[in-house]
């Protein structure tokens, strides 16, 4: 059941996000073409499945002549905190480059969570990355809440100004 609300809600291209308290819309570019992580990839953390844990994502501001984009994260796997993942100069150079966008809830349940690690410059082949889908419930429920919880969009860290993260009841 939830693959299935996940899958419907990847069709949508437009999702809100909360900007200082005001409600926008921010347009998400899923890939069908992009390959998931392998069984190796994903992370053993509850809330995120053991194997089709990634989702193919291309940022708002996609560069399609792109071979390779390089990128660092906030704040890790970190379904909890607030991240933003942002864009540098090289494999190399920690110089932004102007681009970034912060975590988003898919649902009200399912959080995109950037990767792989905080401070970490990686690189999204054909600027496509591949952003963990968290159940925020079962997430919660494995950090020992078990009335579970919820995806809550909120100020996202500098330079983004809009994200999203886990919210246990």
């Amino acid at each position: 059941m939830l693959g299935h609300r996940i899958r419907m809600l990847m069709k949508r291209k437009f999702v809100s996000v909360l900007i200082g308290g005001m409600a926008i819309g921010v347009a998400l570019i899923f890939s069908a073409s992009a390959p998931m992580a392998s069984d190796d990839a994903c992370p053993m953390l509850a809330g995120i499945s053991k194997s089709g844990c990634t989702t193919p994502l291309k940022p708002t501001d996609f560069i399609a002549a792109a071979a390779e984009t390089y990128w660092y994260d906030t704040d890790g796997v970190e379904p909890g905190i607030a991240g933003c993942h942002i864009g540098v100069k090289g494999p190399e150079d920690k110089t932004p480059n102007n681009r970034s966008f912060g975590e988003v809830c898919l649902s009200d349940v399912v959080l995109i969570e950037s990767n792989p690690g905080k401070d970490k410059i990686h690189s999204h082949k054909g600027d496509i990355g591949a952003p963990y889908l968290v159940n925020c419930s079962d997430w919660c429920k494995g950090t020992g809440l078990p009335k579970g919880g919820s995806c809550k969009k909120v100020n996202g860290p500098a330079p983004c100004t809009a994200s999203a993260r886990c919210e246990c009841n």
